[in-house]
């Protein structure tokens, strides 16, 4: 008796089997696909688990600390302005964003996101204000940068800050609230 699983004639040339390869237009109507395994290709499909899962929502932290560089600080040192987070995967990226306020007199501060000790930034800073003729500057500073830290270990973003012109002070957060925030990146 002759047994055939599969009649790809019976298709009525909507969908057809070309070399164990599947040709044509695949309509699934109202219909879904369902125990579809996570892709592991650029080339697979994805599951819906797979692309929602494993993220996190952005964290915030925020104070009104104060940290202030006085007189010589010619190497870039921790402020109070900092957040944690703790990737889902290794192969996660972090958004970092992170907002403070600088009082500056008479002098230059150099500013910089350190991922736990490491500099990401520059080594002169990845922003900068103040000026070494102008007393009492007040400035708002914004950083952003995205990291791939390769870990799933807590992972601490800070801003460290130098007074570039070694001399007065710079306060950085002075009583006024600053911002971290972290994002996974999915």
């Amino acid at each position: 008796m002759a047994f055939t699983l599969f009649d790809a004639s019976q298709i009525n040339g909507v969908l057809k089997l070309v070399g164990g390869t599947l040709a044509g237009i695949l309509n699934m109507g109202a219909n879904k696909i369902t125990n579809l395994a996570n892709g592991t290709a650029s080339t697979d499909a994805m599951a819906f688990g797979q692309y929602f899962g494993g993220a996190q929502s952005a964290i915030q932290t925020s104070g009104t600390t104060t940290t202030t560089f006085t007189g010589a600080t010619s190497t870039m040192t921790a402020t109070v302005v900092t957040g944690s987070i703790t990737p889902t995967s290794s192969s996660k990226r972090i958004k970092v964003t992170i907002s403070f306020h600088v009082q500056t007199n008479n002098n230059i501060g150099l500013f910089a996101i350190f991922r736990n000790t490491t500099n990401l930034m520059d080594a002169t800073g990845g922003g900068q204000c103040g000026s070494a003729t102008v007393a009492s500057e007040d400035n708002q500073i914004t950083l952003i940068w995205i990291d791939s830290p390769a870990t799933t270990s807590a992972t601490s973003y800070t801003i460290y800050g130098e007074n570039a012109t070694l001399s007065g002070n710079i306060n950085v957060g002075n009583g006024r609230t600053w911002t971290v925030i972290l994002e996974e990146i999915v």
